[in-house]
């Protein structure tokens, strides 16, 4: 199982996640990546590469038991400045 935490990050990419089982698919712009967790082993990812994308989105992965968490950017407009950024 997949746990996101969604770090904002202000830049004029889009991004969408999507989780299925211990597969997250990652569209950057268009793009789409899979990174497949299936054979993670517990504690930390060393790296994580992208093979398709221009960025890798994934800040830190971890697996603890039968849950990984992943730490990604969650790329916001400058239309939606005002929801993250506190002036």
């Amino acid at each position: 199982m997949i746990k996101l935490t969604k770090i904002p990050q202000r830049a004029d990419e889009k991004v969408l996640y999507e989780v299925d089982n211990d597969v997250l698919t990652i569209t950057l712009d268009g793009i789409k990546e899979l990174v497949d967790f299936t054979e993670f082993g517990e504690g930390f990812a060393e790296t994580i590469e992208m093979e398709s994308l221009s960025i890798n989105p994934i800040l830190k992965a971890e697996k603890i038991a039968d849950t990984i968490n992943i730490k990604v950017l969650q790329f916001y407009s400058q239309e939606e400045k005002h929801l993250f950024e506190v002036i």
